[in-house]
């Protein structure tokens, strides 16, 4: 039977800016009304100068919790109260728990992302990577791909500063197997690479949903190429990933095991994987 709000709803949510294409409301009030409990999940649009306001306004209203989605993962994490070690290591948080009064950060980015290749058959152990970005996503992908036993990860971004920042951070951190690829060596990189990741927002619906993060003429047949945007499901990165003959991974493996974690460490529960992941595979209308 479908839940009711009422007096007694716990609330938890979702904050990003943009926010209009996450699909964690859907997977999150249908996890709640599959096993029944009080809960709904909502999407709130906040802007990167309100994320402060935002944060004490959902504890003042006694949020449960909430996810955490680009451009705040990085930001928040200066007003929590605990940030848990992966989190930390990461440097992004994309769960959040409000208990007993304090706030605590998590990242489930991580699992989620080994999962997803897992499942896939690719076996990274061994192999060259490359990550497209060096934002949060980017940076639980490395530790992903590190700890399924790559043997070297290339990060190509803009903001060579930035990528430089994430090395010296993980070498401090004895993990000594990640390079900063110049974006005029991206072809050279891609090529050298059994496995290409999209750790960017570009080809996300509502953010340049028309364009791929690198030049489809990189693409080689039996690469592996895999992106960690889920909204929409085959973006053209992918889409032109697949006419070269690449193996595609797209988001959605991600999104389900992520967000299966976040849900069990809002309500203890550990939910049903594989029918949120038939759920969606059902009623996206894009897939």
């Amino acid at each position: 039977m479908k839940n009711k709000i009422n007096a007694k709803t716990n609330l938890i949510g979702i904050i990003g800016n943009p926010v209009g294409h996450s699909l964690s409301p859907l997977i999150h009030n249908h996890l709640f009304e599959l096993l029944n409990l009080n809960y709904v999940y909502l999407a709130f649009d906040v802007k990167p100068e309100l994320l402060i306001d935002a944060v004490h306004g959902l504890t003042a209203l006694g949020a449960k919790g909430f996810n955490v989605t680009v451009p705040h993962k990085e930001k928040i994490m200066g007003l929590l109260d605990h940030v848990e070690k992966n989190a930390q290591i990461i440097g992004a948080v994309n769960t959040v728990l409000v208990e007993n009064g304090r706030i605590i950060g998590y990242n489930t980015d991580v699992a989620g992302f080994k999962k997803s290749i897992e499942e896939s058959g690719f076996c990274t152990a061994g192999e060259v990577v490359t990550v497209l970005g060096a934002g949060g996503a980017a940076r639980a992908a490395i530790i992903g791909l590190i700890e399924l036993g790559a043997r070297e990860v290339n990060i190509i971004n803009r903001n060579e500063k930035r990528t430089q920042d994430i090395i010296d951070f993980y070498r401090a951190n004895g993990i000594d197997n990640i390079k900063s690829i110049p974006t005029m060596h991206t072809d050279e990189a891609v090529r050298q690479s059994r496995l290409i990741i999209n750790a960017t927002s570009v080809g996300m619906k509502g953010y340049l949903p028309n364009e791929s993060p690198i030049s489809p003429e990189y693409f080689t047949a039996g690469m592996w190429v895999c992106d960690l945007v889920y909204n929409p499901l085959e973006t053209v990165f992918l889409s032109e990933a697949k006419k070269r003959g690449c193996n595609i991974i797209n988001g959605l493996h991600m999104l389900v095991h992520q967000g299966a974690d976040s849900f069990k460490i809002w309500t203890k529960i550990e939910p049903p994987r594989e029918k949120v992941k038939e759920f969606l595979q059902k009623n996206i209308s894009y897939m």
